[in-house]
């Protein structure tokens, strides 16, 4: 797109195969490639990493999960006991075959995470009301 839009300007002439800078652009764009290739893979070793060196049920859930599990959160804590109890069955029940509500079974890798997440909700309502 750039190469049909920019044919006539001098400027962007290293995109045209014939032109003497062209081989350079592309040992530069190879050059790009491999090391963005490099970074994936260390980011990669080092959430790996990471992953076997945290015990599971204290790992964080992936970001669309966390607001999920913060939005959740932040409603359970405005019900009472019994009705937050009431309120995790039936999402228990009514999302058992959604993969993003799985943190409401208490086997789940996050069930610890959302747990922890409804007493700190808590803790902010309460801290507000004095």
């Amino acid at each position: 797109m750039l190469k049909l839009k920019q044919a006539n300007n001098p400027k962007f002439a290293f995109l045209l195969v014939d032109n003497e800078l062209h081989s350079y652009y592309k040992a530069k764009v190879a050059q790009f490639e491999e090391s963005a290739t490099v970074v994936e893979e260390k980011k990669l070793k080092e959430t790996e990493k990471a992953d076997t060196s945290a015990p599971p049920s204290s790992s964080l859930p992936p970001a669309t999960i966390k607001l999920i599990i913060d939005r959740v959160a932040k409603h359970a804590a405005s019900l009472s006991d019994e009705a937050k109890a009431t309120f995790f069955d039936q999402m228990r029940e009514g999302k058992r075959d959604d993969e993003q509500f799985a943190f409401f079974n208490k086997d789940h890798v996050h069930h610890e995470y959302f747990q922890k997440a409804v007493e700190e909700e808590k803790r902010r309502k309460a801290e507000s009301w004095i």
